[in-house]
């Protein structure tokens, strides 16, 4: 619960960047999308061009983390991204932004967009 109070407060004050499901698409080419949910998780769904870094091993390889570039991170739900951008940040890397909604709400509105368009 203390982790929900957090992150409330580092959204509301700048700290913590979001971008949201409809952003997605808008991404640039080949952007540093990290999925920070287990393999397995990643491995039942992803978004495209994403790459999975699961929270338990992010730690052992920040060096694959861009410090000129933005860094989107994704969970299923926000709490890991946020917990991911956290580790980030300790490390000094700050252009992060974060998956409001996570993969669930991601897929959720693709799903219900590709019912639709049939």
């Amino acid at each position: 619960m203390n982790y929900l109070g957090y992150v409330a407060e580092n959204v509301m004050t700048g700290q913590t960047k979001l971008f949201h499901w409809h952003d997605v698409a808008e991404l640039p080419e080949l952007p540093f999308l990290v999925d920070v949910r287990t393999d397995m998780e990643f491995f039942m769904g992803n978004i495209p061009d994403s790459m999975n870094t699961s929270l338990n091993i992010l730690r052992d390889n920040l060096d694959e983390f861009p410090d000129d570039e933005t860094i989107y991170l994704v969970c299923r739900e926000g709490l890991r991204a946020y917990i991911a951008e956290c580790a980030l940040k300790e490390n000094g890397l700050t252009d992060i932004k974060n998956l409001s909604g996570g993969y669930e709400l991601w897929s959720a509105v693709n799903a219900e967009r590709k019912a639709i368009e049939k």
